[in-house]
């Protein structure tokens, strides 16, 4: 408890940074909603972010604006029409499906506008070597676990993964691990380029396994790899890069949550413990990879909103759509009900992660 302690006072800054920084990311979508409120004139009484004792609460003009001591999660009211001496004209329930669009899509926009900032500012200065950001085509071995598959085949730091059995690796770390999957315990062809002489050699490697949840997976046994930085580009360069990097990072962040889905399972899922204590590690790490933490934070609070579940914007987005076709609203106690349902399912999936943090943690 006392090195706990120690630890905590030596790293404050990064711990306030960290905590500050996931905060901001959710003030920022939560503010996209906010805003398109106000554009299209429907009522929004209250913003919060976080939870537990306030710290901080002021009204400016018909808004209550608040920050409780915990800043994760966080809501704007919106006006349903259930509130008495409120135009109904300032109700959600009023506007065009086109204004309920754009007030349902503005945090998920909100996020990748702010994503996409974040990735102007470094591809301009300059994007550290990390395992997130990768170049295609500009990854290579660090370090090869002992007595592994990968070191009796005679792969060394500095090599390069080009083929296993006839599926292309070179490109992305992502389809090495997924080509590994299904070959535990099988002899794999592998092509590499060795390091310093750019010699290909064709390698016959009997690989291992490693057990997730009683299945087991290749293993080739690499523990690291080495992502080159990428070099500041021009300010014009800037923003194509970044709409390649901002696209990229969508695509990997849905990808996994589609096979997360096929495969049923959460187990490569963290909670809200593990994104706080990564995102205060990034920061102890330098501001750059500060930055990339959370604009992958961003990205992830955006594609996850996209999911068609109630108490996301995507459930918004799906009931918005199905009563524009039906012409109508849909039943009140029907919505009610699926919203309850939904919560307790979040609150049980939550609960999880956050035990699954502190085992991971500690």
């Amino acid at each position: 408890m006392i090195e706990q302690g120690t630890w905590l006072i030596q790293n404050f800054p990064y711990v306030l940074a960290g905590i500050t920084g996931v905060g901001a990311v959710i003030a920022f979508h939560e503010l996209g909603h906010l805003l398109f409120c106000k554009l299209f004139d429907v009522h929004a009484p209250s913003f919060s972010i976080g939870f537990g004792p306030q710290i901080f609460k002021k009204k400016i003009g018909e808004t209550t604006f608040s920050l409780s001591l915990i800043p994760i999660g966080g809501y704007v009211e919106i006006e349903m029409g259930q509130t008495e001496g409120i135009e109904a004209h300032r109700t959600l329930r009023e506007k065009s499906y086109f204004q309920k669009m754009c007030i349902a899509w503005g945090g998920i926009i909100f996020n990748l506008i702010f994503a996409y900032c974040c990735l102007i500012g470094l591809s301009f200065s300059g994007i550290p070597a990390n395992p997130f950001l990768i170049q295609r085509g500009q990854y290579f071995v660090k370090k090869v676990a002992v007595d592994s598959p990968a070191q009796k085949a005679g792969i060394s730091s500095g090599d390069r993964l080009l083929k296993i059995n006839d599926a292309d690796v070179s490109q992305r770390v992502g389809d090495l691990f997924r080509t590994l999957e299904p070959l535990a315990h099988q002899t794999a062809h592998v092509v590499i380029e060795k390091a310093g002489t750019g010699e290909i050699q064709d390698l016959e490697v009997q690989l291992g396994a490693r057990k997730v949840r009683n299945k087991e997976y290749g293993l080739l046994g690499i523990d690291e790899f080495l992502f080159p930085p990428f070099k500041p580009t021009s300010c014009i360069a800037s923003f194509t890069q970044a709409s390649r990097l901002t696209w990229e990072l969508i695509s990997s962040t849905a990808s996994s949550l589609l096979n997360a889905f096929k495969k049923r399972s959460v187990q490569n899922f963290s909670g809200p413990l593990m994104m706080i204590s990564l995102t205060i590690a990034s920061a102890g790490q330098g501001l750059k990879l500060f930055f990339i933490f959370l604009t992958i934070i961003s990205v992830t609070l955006a594609v996850l909103n996209v999911i068609p579940l109630p108490i996301l914007d995507g459930g918004r987005i799906f009931t918005f759509t199905i009563e524009a076709v039906l012409g109508r609203e849909l039943p009140e106690k029907l919505t009610v009900a699926i919203h309850y349902a939904t919560w307790i399912l979040m609150g049980a999936l939550f609960i999880y992660l956050t035990i699954k943090d502190v085992r991971d943690l500690f």
